[in-house]
């Protein structure tokens, strides 16, 4: 294994996410370990972790969440432009209990992308989820896309979601996706 860094960073910050922490404004705990590896000149490595948890009193609540992420990317060196493939993954969990009723959830994706060319990035991404509500399905999603890069400035993509919740029939989504940036750039000055 190549070069690395390893990071942690620790936050205490004001709760601000109602699914998480309801109506509580008291302090939260947060905190992400990091880690990065040069494996080859053309290929990368990221692990990291992350967790947040809290309390409110006034409601009878605890809340926490963890999370576990890894990113692979390979790009060979002098053709970035032309090829490359990044296989990336998250996970979370979450633990809630209200007035003493806990209830546990979980989730996460996986996904693929590969650069054919300068013009043309195909990929492919699964979720899953597990909802922490009582009686609510698990949920089940494929998404392939294809990007087509026209310039730096404008990329088109085509994307299918496939969405099953469990005990249900599919849903059906086709999207389209038209992105361009236009204006004044890091490199120009006006």
């Amino acid at each position: 294994i190549g070069p690395s860094t390893q990071t942690a960073w620790f936050e205490l910050t004001q709760q601000s996410n109602h699914t998480l922490f309801g109506e509580g404004n008291q302090m939260s705990f947060l905190g992400r370990l990091q880690s990065f590896w040069d494996l080859s000149p053309s290929t990368y490595l990221q692990f990291g972790a992350s967790g947040v948890y809290g309390q409110d009193g006034g409601e009878g609540l605890e809340s926490g969440l963890t999370q576990v992420d890894a990113s692979l990317r390979w790009s060979p060196a002098n053709r970035s432009l032309y090829q490359g493939f990044q296989l990336k993954g998250e996970w979370y969990w979450v633990e809630k209990e209200v007035s003493g009723i806990e209830s546990h959830g979980s989730g996460g994706y996986l996904q693929a992308n590969y650069r054919a060319n300068r013009r043309w990035i195909f990929g492919l991404r699964g979720d899953y989820l597990d909802s922490h509500r009582a009686g609510e399905p698990d949920r089940y999603q494929l998404v392939p896309n294809m990007t087509w890069w026209q310039s730096e400035w404008v990329f088109i993509r085509l994307q299918y979601n496939y969405l099953k919740p469990d005990g249900a029939s599919g849903n059906s989504t086709v999207l389209l996706q038209i992105v361009w940036a236009i204006g004044p750039h890091k490199h120009e000055t006006y």
